[in-house]
């Protein structure tokens, strides 16, 4: 099938705009090992090559979506060696992104994407990040040597690690499905990984209430009098003079 190639009106799309449209390449995957896979390159024939970019791109590198996914890429040429007259050979990141197998036919939209601002990824194992002391430079130095566009939803497969590209800010402040991070500062943002556990916090442990005391009973003992004489058994109440039981002296 021969690729059909036709200009398009960037002002009827909404997005970032296709400039130019390869319809139809082959794709083929890099092969198993190839540091290409661990990039955003799509590699494509010289002779395309330089039909696509032409006077879009004005000597900057070049941005496709690829089958207008926003899955984007750099497309870069390639030699008749590496590559036939109508393939193209895409990395196997991106392949599983799109869900397409090998030996198909897509489409290629070349577009012009906004310069990255902030760059939120998620890394899919806490200990990638453990492992550095300084991950944002790690990710920095890592990106910058091998990737020139990022897409949001992309599961990045770096050399220190799978990372995922939660959202991408642009320098203006508006939220993007994909951005150039050439020449420019991009601040990352780390979230906490895909297989981060928090550690629970402890709850203050509250001192036991102090039970309340015990009301005081008061006991109030009574003591009785003690019990008046009683008066002689058949005498009468009174005083009754020599009433007692002495002797007299007379008495043997």
């Amino acid at each position: 099938m021969d690729p059909v190639n036709k200009k398009l009106n960037p002002y009827a799309l909404t997005g970032p705009r296709p400039l130019y449209r390869m319809t139809y390449l082959l794709v083929n995957v890099y092969e198993e090992g190839s540091e290409l896979n661990l990039s955003d390159q799509i590699t494509i024939p010289l002779a395309v090559w330089e039909m696509m970019t032409g006077s879009f791109t004005e000597g900057k590198p070049t941005f496709v979506d690829v089958e207008g996914s926003e899955v984007f890429g750099r497309i870069v040429p390639g030699s008749a060696e590496t590559i036939s007259g109508d393939a193209c050979l895409l990395p196997r990141w991106m392949l599983d992104r799109l869900g397409i197998e090998e030996e198909r036919w897509i489409c290629l939209d070349v577009v012009k994407l906004p310069t990255a601002g902030v760059v939120t990824l998620r890394a899919r194992e806490e200990a990638t990040l453990t492992e550095s002391d300084d991950p944002v430079t790690m990710l920095s130095e890592v990106l910058s040597a091998s990737w020139a566009c990022l897409s949001v939803g992309s599961a990045l497969p770096l050399v220190c690690g799978t990372f995922d590209v939660i959202g991408i800010e642009a320098v203006d402040g508006s939220s993007v499905s994909g951005a150039c991070i050439l020449d420019t500062d991009v601040n990352l943002e780390l979230i906490p990984a895909l297989d981060h556990v928090d550690t629970p916090i402890p709850s203050p442990v509250e001192p036991e209430p102090e039970p309340e005391p015990e009301p005081t009973t008061t006991t109030t003992t009574t003591i009785a009098a003690p019990p008046r004489p009683q008066p002689h058994r058949g005498s009468k109440v009174g005083f009754v003079p020599f009433s007692g039981v002495g002797r007299r002296t007379c008495d043997p």
